[in-house]
Order: structure tokens, then C-alpha cells, then sequence
């Protein structure tokens, strides 16, 4: 028996290795490995490190330098440290090939502390990345006689220069399209195209350089170059573009492709798409194994794998390659285009959930609309950026039809951004989940694709298919787990908890860091998403300082600017007589997101069944000390009682002594400040689990030791935010179990 794709079957064994390696643990087969000499030298060094390296790469804003063999002398000893990632107190110019000197603080890369966290271990392994150092200064030590990547940033930064004086507005938009760089875009524009489903627009994608090599290709044969010269010419300036643009995993694995494509055509050899794909995974997985996992990787290859597997089988399902004399050209067209965007969209349907939770409903459509223009996009912006090289008039003119295809594009963006259930929040898959799916698919592809090549009921295995991916889609709808659960999570020096009730209700109690910037978009919703959440029912804020509000008004702000798949329904505020300028914040925020808002005090409660918060601070009228005043929150549910307690003090356990009961959990007040939680307080509430939500770098000496000898006298069991990550209490069949996203030594 003769194989017909070995490439393929390489491939696939390969892949299977570094997934067994993972799993099993073994070295470098995920997590790097730490080296203890180093790891020694920081420990006696934590402030200052002066390490040696080559330039490899730089930022297009110059702040930001890949070093390459770098390596720590310590007297005449040599720690190697390979690559490290080094961010400058204040821009500096190193030419890319020169060594260099860098002085700053050497870290480890920092593990993501939340479900549904931006992984920045794993995206910097794929960089061959193990440390990172900040607020560095550099000095020169040896300038390269002459370096091809520095001619190519140098070439990056006029072409740069040329798109930010041609483009105006929408230069952001050429800039992350051409060349790869989107410091400049605007939070608002991305947020715009991820919910119409078109973010992948915004970046260096197999189609670009797939366009722009072909193009270059058809031009140099068109002036009377031969195959083999065309072909080594375009090759040649595709390369030099994917390091000119940074060298992403998609413009690798085109050029690795086109590379194939114009080998094929050089030897008069038959090109074969999923064997070049399997060939360019090979060549990148063993650059770095760490692809395996990243969802770049998986996507681009996802891509392929519905262009080459399950594109031809629709086209036979469907019979979209025998067109009737009678349809039209362009409904031929928009069918054989609905097939292909819907052969991607099943090919990658789990990636996308596993990695980003949630599915813009409309992308298919509006790609439609979308994509056929894209390709005016790209040539506007690369004769913007070559003519704008001569003159900034004329490269104004270039891009001018450009600028109309992409208002097009804000339109869209805007319009998805408004229709009702524009995206859907599924939540991130479990691996059984996506192992079915793909068998489901796959059964049901190659069942209907065989009853077609025999003819028999071709309409029924039509419907098999489409039956098929629908239940197969419908797994990821499944309920997760049904019961009750409280979720601390980490958002560095501040609070935020997430309560999932029986009753399929969310509550977010408190969110908010002040000294994690951005929290609600980077920490909180991600969690949300990852869960499944989409709709935070009841949102309750102990009181207004930043450290747990912040991640509540930013969720709040793009809820009402229509930039967020998540939102509040109910804000549960503190009834206080003085309302500072934060309050008063909130409350607007709220009333321009639509969401509703209630003053809660004393003696004020909600019920939902069997379920009952129950409110015991503050008295009602108070607001003069913030923290003291804090709303104080208990969760009754069946046998399970839960104490939020925001950042009060001794002051306010005294007051509120006699309301206090035997409760089960605890969120420590004031993220353990030692003038908190105090012997009496735990005398009378007996915590069985306790969680203390602050950062390791906090200045305030968060938690405090009395504090936690007050807890573990009482026989408290004591996690840590900072140390465990996020710390879930699920409740099951009456009895308590914890689970923490980071292991503990």
C-alpha cells in the first residue's frame, strides 16, 4: 500500500510527539526550563542586571530590542540566557546586528494568573523567549560592518513614515495591514473589527503575502523573466518581507508554502496543498515546538486545513463544481464563496472558542462583503508607502481607494456592533469537546461524500452534513458546571470575585487593580468569556476606590459604546449619604450603558429561590470613610454561607458584631491588612476557607503576618491570590473543594 501524502503523515507524527511530550511532562516539551544558575544570580541581584547580546530585532517605536545569545558574566564565569526581550527606560537606537550592553531589571516571563489570561509564557516560547528585562539602558560595544536586518528596519521605518503622512486616519489600519505594527491602533478600531469578525484583516495573514507574492510573480514574468528567475526573485522579496515585518507565524507559513508553490513550478512538479502545508509545519515546529499550543499556528493552519479537506468535500456534497448553464455567473460566485468561508469557519470553529471564547455571528456574511475588497486595500497601501517614499502628495492620492474600502469597513464594524446577539460567548471548549467535533465532522463528511460518489439520495447527505456540524456545534452550547461556585481572582493589588448561583445567575463582586492597567479588559472579561458568561446579572461594589472599581467602569464604558460581547444588567452600589467623585463616576457610566442601579444599605437583601444576599453594611446615610463604610455582603445558600467583606476594619466588625453568624468563606478584608479581620470578628464567624486577594509587589505590606496568624489559630484554611492565581470554591453535594489555577509550592 503506497501512501499518497507522506508529508502528511510526517507531519501529523510529529505533532503527535511534541503533544505526548507535553502531557507527559518531559523538558522543553512546554513550560522552559529554569536555570538554576541564573535563577541564583537574580535571587542575589533582584534590582539591577547588566547582561550582554546581539541585536536581533527592535520595535518600530525603538523601545522594545530582541537580543539574541545573550548571556550574564559573573567574574569569569559565562550564564547563558539565549534570547531575552528588553524593554528601554526611554527610546535609544541600537542598529539590528551591533552588540550591546543592557542594563535593567532581568525577569521571568510571568505566568497568567486567570482562566482565560493572555498566556505571555507560551507566546514568547514560540519566540524562543525565556526572560524579559525593564526599564533597561543600553550601551554599544560593537557596531556590525554591515547588517541585512538593519537595512530592512531601516527600510521599515520609511515605509512607515510614508504611511503615516499618506494614510491620515486609517494610517494605523495600512500599518498593522503592511507591515505588521499596530502600536498605533486604537483600542476602539480593533474592538470595531473583532465583533464584526474581520480582526484577522488587521494583520500579516497567509492571503497577503499569498497576494503579494503571486503578484510580484505575474509582474517579473510579465517583463520577460523566466520561471526559475521570477520565481527566485519573488522568493527572495517575500523573505525579506516576513523579516521586515516581524516574522509572524502566518507570513512564515505562507512563505514556507509559496516557497513549495514556485519549487513546483521551477521542476515541473504538481503542487499539492496539504503537503506544502505539512512541509511548512514541520519546518516551524521545529524552530520552535511551543507553536504547537499557540493559537496563531493553529488558526493559519486551521485555514488550510478547510481550504484542502473541507472545501473539495462541500464542493462534491453540494455539487458546486458542475454549474448549471442556467445560474448565473455571480451566484456561482457567492455560492463557491459561502462554501469557502464555511469551510474555514467548521475547520476552525474550536480554535477560535479554545483560544478567544466567543464567535462573531455575523463574520461569515460580512466577510463576504468584506474580503473581495481587501485586495484594493493592500495595493493602496503599498503604493502609499513607495510613492509617499517621493512624494506625501501623490501617496495621499494612492491610497485614496483605500480609504473607501476601509470607511466600508467602519460601517460594517459599526453596524455588527448594534445588531442584536452579534457574537456569541461560548466559553473555552474542554478537549473532549473538540476531539468530537472534528470526529463528528469528519464522520459526517466522509459518509455524505461517499453516498454522493455513488449518487444515491444526494439530498439527504446534504442535510446529514448540515444536521451534523449542527450538533456537533451544539456541544460547545453545553451547560458547564450547575452549581455554586465563588471565584477569586487575580487581578494583582486589588479585589474582584465571580459568584455562579444553582440558578444560573452571575454575580462580579467588586473588580478592580492599582497596579494592573486595564483589568477589566485583560483579566475580567477574559475570565467571563472563558466561562461562558456573557451576562453579569448583578455587578456589586463594596466601595469606590480604584483598586475595585476600576475593571467595573472600564466593562461598564465599553458596554455602553457597544465594544463589549459582555454585560451588566444590575449595579449594586453602597447606599452612602456622601457620594465621592468615583461614585458619581459609576452611577453615569452605568446610566450610559443602559444598566440598572441600586443603593443598597442594611437590612437590604436579594433573593433568588433559596439563594439570599443579605446586606449588613453600611448603616445607611454613612459614606465619610470609604474603606469602614464599605457594603459587606453575605451569600446564604442552603448550608453554604459566604462573607464579602470589601476593606473594612476592626471599626466595622465591632458595629456589625451581632449580625455575624458561622460562615464557610471568607474574603479577607483589606487584602489581609493587619488592622483588619480581627480576633473577634473570626471568633464569631469561623471560616473554614479564607482567600486573600493582593500583589507581591504591593507597598503596603499586604498580608499582614498578624493577620495571618489570626487566621491560622482559628483553623483557617489560607490561599493567596497572588501566589495561587485564581482560587475557585465550588460547592458539592455539600462539601467544599478548592481549586487554584497556579500550582502552589
Amino acid at each position: 500500500m503506497t501512501i499518497k501524502r507522506p508529508l502528511c503523515l510526517l507531519c501529523l507524527i510529529f505533532m503527535v510527539v511534541i503533544w505526548i511530550m507535553n502531557i507527559s511532562g518531559l523538558p522543553d516539551s512546554r513550560q522552559p526550563r529554569e536555570n538554576p544558575a541564573v535563577s541564583a544570580y537574580l535571587q542575589e541581584h533582584p534590582q539591577v542586571v547588566r547582561i550582554y547580546g546581539q541585536i536581533y530585532k527592535r520595535s518600530f517605536d525603538k523601545s522594545a530590542y530582541h537580543l539574541k545569545y545573550s548571556y550574564l558574566q559573573v567574574q569569569s564565569q559565562v550564564i547563558s540566557l539565549k534570547n531575552v526581550k528588553v524593554y528601554m527606560k526611554e527610546e535609544a537606537h541600537f542598529p539590528v546586528g551591533s552588540r550591546v550592553v543592557m542594563t535593567g531589571k532581568l525577569q521571568k516571563i510571568p505566568e497568567a494568573g486567570n482562566p482565560g489570561q493572555f498566556d505571555s509564557v507560551l507566546y514568547y516560547q514560540t519566540q524562543n523567549i525565556s526572560y524579559r528585562m525593564v526599564n533597561a539602558r543600553g550601551e554599544i560595544k560593537e557596531l556590525p560592518v554591515w547588517s541585512y536586518r538593519e537595512t530592512l528596519a531601516k527600510l521599515r521605518d520609511r515605509l512607515f513614515a510614508s504611511l503615516e503622512t499618506a494614510g491620515n486616519t486609517y494610517a494605523p489600519v495600512y500599518e498593522a495591514m503592511l507591515l505588521g505594527d499596530k502600536s498605533n491602533l486604537e483600542t476602539q478600531v480593533k474592538d470595531r473589527y473583532q465583533m464584526a469578525g474581520m480582526l484577522h484583516m488587521l494583520a500579516i495573514s497567509g492571503m497577503h503575502l499569498s497576494l503579494l507574492g503571486m503578484g510580484c510573480f505575474a509582474i517579473l514574468q510579465r517583463m520577460g523573466a523566466s520561471i526559475p528567475l521570477g520565481g527566485s526573485i519573488s522568493v527572495f522579496l517575500l523573505f525579506s518581507y516576513g523579516i521586515l515585518t516581524g516574522e509572524g507565524v502566518a507570513t512564515m507559513r505562507a512563505l514556507c508554502m509559496f516557497v513549495v508553490i514556485m519549487g513546483a513550478k521551477i521542476t515541473g512538479r504538481t503542487y499539492d496543498l496539504l503537503s506544502a502545508m505539512s512541509l511548512s509545519a514541520v519546518f516551524l515546529l521545529i524552530n520552535s515546538p511551543y507553536y504547537l499550543f499557540y493559537s496563531g499556528f493553529l488558526l493559519s493552519f486551521g485555514c488550510i486545513c478547510g481550504v484542502g479537506i473541507v472545501l473539495p468535500c462541500l464542493e462534491q456534497i453540494f455539487s458546486l463544481k458542475k454549474q448549471n448553464p442556467k445560474h448565473k455567473k455571480w451566484s456561482v460566485a457567492l455560492g463557491n464563496a459561502l462554501a469557502g468561508s464555511f469551510a474555514i469557519q467548521m475547520a476552525t470553529l474550536p480554535i477560535i472558542l479554545y483560544f478567544f471564547y466567543e464567535i462573531p455571528v455575523y463574520g461569515i456574511l460580512l466577510n463576504l462583503i468584506a474580503l473581495p475588497a481587501l485586495s484594493v486595500v493592500l495595493v493602496s497601501a503599498v503604493a502609499g508607502s513607495l510613492v509617499g517614499l517621493v512624494s506625501s502628495g501623490a501617496a495621499a492620492l494612492a491610497v485614496w481607494p483605500g480609504n473607501l474600502v476601509l470607511r466600508g469597513y467602519d460601517w460594517l464594524g459599526f453596524l455588527a456592533q448594534r445588531l442584536p446577539a452579534t457574537t456569541w460567548v461560548a466559553g473555552q471548549p474542554h478537549m473532549w469537546q473538540i476531539v468530537v467535533y472534528y470526529v463528528g465532522i469528519g464522520a459526517a463528511l466522509w459518509c455524505a461524500s461517499v453516498r454522493v460518489r455513488k449518487c444515491e439520495k444526494k439530498g439527504r447527505m446534504r442535510m446529514l452534513v448540515i444536521l451534523g456540524w449542527a450538533c456537533c456545534v451544539g456541544l460547545f452550547a453545553m451547560p458547564r458546571f450547575a452549581g455554586l461556585s465563588v471565584t477569586c481572582l487575580d487581578v494583582g493589588q486589588g479585589d474582584c470575585a465571580v459568584v455562579r448561583t444553582a440558578n444560573h445567575t452571575c454575580h462580579l463582586i467588586d473588580g478592580g487593580s492599582s497596579n494592573v492597567s486595564e483589568v477589566g479588559r485583560y483579566r475580567i472579561l477574559p475570565y467571563l468569556k472563558s466561562q461562558g458568561i456573557s451576562t453579569v446579572d448583578y455587578a456589586w461594589v463594596s466601595h469606590t476606590d480604584s483598586d475595585h472599581i476600576s475593571g467595573i467602569l472600564e466593562i461598564l464604558q465599553l458596554q455602553a459604546e457597544y465594544r463589549s460581547s459582555v454585560r451588566i444588567r444590575n449595579l449594586m452600589l453602597p447606599d452612602w449619604k456622601q457620594r465621592p467623585e468615583n461614585y458619581e463616576e459609576l452611577m453615569k457610566a452605568a446610566k450610559k450603558a443602559r444598566v440598572n442601579v441600586h443603593a443598597m444599605g442594611k437590612g437590604d437583601y436579594l433573593q433568588e429561590g433559596e439563594i439570599v444576599w443579605n446586606v449588613l453594611q453600611p448603616e445607611v446615610g454613612r459614606g465619610e470613610d470609604v474603606n469602614e463604610d464599605s457594603q459587606v455582603v453575605l451569600l446564604e445558600a442552603g448550608e453554604f454561607q459566604a462573607l464579602f467583606t470589601g476593606d473594612i476594619g476592626t471599626e466595622t466588625e465591632v458595629r456589625m458584631a451581632g449580625l455575624l453568624k458561622d460562615i464557610d468563606f471568607l474574603k479577607v478584608a483589606h487584602h489581609g491588612s493587619r488592622y483588619s479581620t480581627g480576633e473577634a470578628f473570626l471568633q464569631k464567624t469561623k471560616p473554614e476557607i479564607a482567600v486573600i486577594s493582593c500583589s507581591s509587589t504591593n507597598r503596603y505590606g499586604h498580608p499582614g503576618i498578624e493577620t495571618i496568624e489570626r487566621l491560622e489559630k482559628n483553623q483557617c484554611r489560607i490561599w493567596y491570590t497572588m501566589k495561587s492565581g485564581a482560587v475557585t470554591v465550588r460547592v458539592k453535594e455539600k462539601k467544599l473543594c478548592v481549586e487554584t489555577f497556579l500550582d502552589e509550592n
